[in-house]
C-alpha cells in the first residue's frame, strides 16, 4: 500500500516523503512524483533518496552450476569472503586480540572485473573459473534505508526558483 504522509516546505526546497509498505514497489515509488515535479516551470533538481552512487553485484547461477553440487548461498559466500576477507586466527597480544584476516589484495579489490579472474570451489572441492559457473549484473546499490512508522519511505527533494506560483510545462 502507498501513501503520501507527508509535505514539508522549505524555501527554496520541496521535500516530499512517500512510504511504502513493498520493498519491491519502493523502488518505483519516487519515480511519479519526480516525473510530475519535473513537469513544472520553475523547479529544478528533482532528486530522490533511492539514488546512489554506489554499484551492486547481483550474481545468479547458470543451469550447469547444480552439476556441480553449488549453490547461490555457497556462491555468494564465496565471493563475499574474497572481497571483504575472512577471519582465520585470532592471535593474542598483551591485552590486546590481533585478527588475521585473508582477502583478495587491495587492488583487486576495487573493481568488480576481478569477478571473472576468480575461482569457486564447487561442491566436489574443485575449483572453477566464476564465468563458468554464474553470471554477474550490475546495478544501482541502495546506500541508506529510510523507514517512518516502519516503513519504507523515498524522500522527493525539487528545488524551485522563486515563492511564485509554479504552472505546469
Amino acid at each position: 500500500m502507498l501513501s503520501l504522509m507527508k509535505i514539508l516546505s522549505k524555501n527554496p526546497a520541496l521535500n516530499l516523503i512517500v512510504a511504502c509498505n513493498n520493498t519491491e514497489e519502493i523502488k518505483l515509488t519516487g519515480e511519479v512524483p519526480k516525473r510530475k515535479l519535473a513537469r513544472y516551470l520553475g523547479v529544478y533538481e528533482v532528486a530522490d533518496s533511492n539514488e546512489s552512487a554506489t554499484s551492486e553485484a547481483a550474481l545468479s547461477l547458470t543451469p550447469g552450476a547444480e552439476n556441480l553440487n553449488i549453490t547461490l548461498q555457497d556462491l555468494a559466500n564465496q565471493v563475499r569472503r574474497a572481497f571483504y576477507g575472512e577471519e582465520v586466527q585470532r592471535i593474542p597480544h598483551g591485552r590486546d586480540t590481533v585478527k588475521v584476516m585473508v582477502l583478495l589484495p587491495e587492488k583487486d579489490r576495487e573493481s568488480f572485473a576481478t569477478l571473472s579472474d576468480l575461482k569457486i570451489r564447487t561442491g566436489n572441492g574443485e575449483f572453477v573459473p566464476f564465468d563458468m559457473i554464474a553470471d554477474a549484473y550490475f546495478r544501482s546499490g541502495v546506500t541508506q534505508i529510510r523507514r517512518t512508522d516502519r516503513e519504507r519511505t523515498v524522500l522527493v527533494t525539487a528545488r524551485e526558483i522563486g515563492p511564485w506560483v509554479i504552472w505546469e510545462k
